[in-house]
């Protein structure tokens, strides 16, 4: 992986391809047969160093959720396709794109340092935040929203023009 691969793509070659989740999986298993350490990497120059949440995977028993009836994150498979307050990994959503892209930026990451970091998921996002009303966030209504209205509206033209014409 170089990082140019748009992670909507990714996602089909994943589901579609068992050989990327072994070669994933075993990623995680050499971190946890030889002790090393989880390379920590910065979303933002100003931002604190995070792992991607990789430490679930060395210790699925810490998973956030748990106690509410969520999945262990006992496989890579696990973690990269989980459900948690209807944010998945689905990639339907902005917010389940950059929860997908994160995981396995963090998983990548940790074989090869030089991948760079795109905010464009990031960004998608935080546009979803500003233009989806409180009341339609979460669920089937987001999901259409984000899949059938937004791309209307591409990042080409300005925020605040596709701020108004989403609203």
């Amino acid at each position: 992986m170089k990082g140019d691969l748009d992670i909507f793509r990714f996602r089909a070659l994943y589901d579609a391809d068992p050989a990327i989740n072994d070669y994933l999986q075993g990623v995680i298993d050499d971190i946890r047969q030889n002790g090393k350490p989880l390379k920590m990497f910065r979303y933002h120059p100003e931002s604190c160093e995070t792992s991607g949440g990789l430490e679930w995977l060395l210790a699925p028993e810490t998973a956030p959720g748990l106690k509410y009836g969520n999945h262990e994150y006992d496989s890579v498979r696990n973690f990269l396709t989980y459900e948690w307050r209807m944010c998945t990994h689905d990639v339907e959503t902005a917010a389940g794109a950059l929860a997908f892209y994160d995981a396995v930026y963090a998983l990548y990451y940790q074989v090869d340092q030089s991948i760079p970091l795109t905010d464009r998921y990031d960004k998608a996002y935080m546009f979803a935040l500003e233009v989806i009303p409180e009341y339609l966030a979460g669920g089937e209504a987001e999901k259409y929203i984000q899949k059938h209205i937004l791309p209307l509206f591409p990042e080409t033209v300005k925020k605040t023009e596709r701020k108004k014409r989403v609203l």
